[in-house]
């Protein structure tokens, strides 16, 4: 038989050759790519806890909460650990970063969207 088809498992663990070097784009291309691809690792095997909690929910019935417990431990577990390359966390930093240094300058804290007066001057 001919090998002229796509081979899922072989392109699923393909990795792009590269020099090693800082500087080279491939090399941070290849990092960049093994980091999403542990990250959608954790994200399905979160996913399938919470399928096998919701699972175990429907089967248990009333007393789903004594026998599900170690289901809801894992899921509250594995959603509590980071599981993205990037995304919001260098924004969260950069904003725990400012509120640090406003902190430190001793200036009030001001919300985000700034209120209305008329609704700072009511009685509540």
């Amino acid at each position: 038989m001919s090998k002229n088809y796509a081979d899922p498992q072989a392109s699923a663990n393909f990795e792009i050759p590269n020099s090693g070097k800082k500087d080279d784009p491939m090399t941070n291309f290849s990092r960049k790519e093994k980091e999403n691809r542990q990250a959608w690792i954790s994200i399905m095997r979160t996913r399938d806890i919470r399928h096998q909690l919701r699972e175990c929910f429907r089967r248990e019935g009333v007393n789903h909460v004594e026998n599900c417990r170690e289901f809801a431990l894992a899921y509250i577990e594995a959603i509590s650990q980071p599981n993205t390359t990037s995304g919001i966390d260098p924004i969260r930093k950069g904003m725990e970063k400012r509120e640090a240094a406003r902190v430190a300058a001793g200036e009030p804290h001001e919300p985000y969207l700034p209120m209305p007066d008329s609704y700072r001057n009511k009685k509540h």
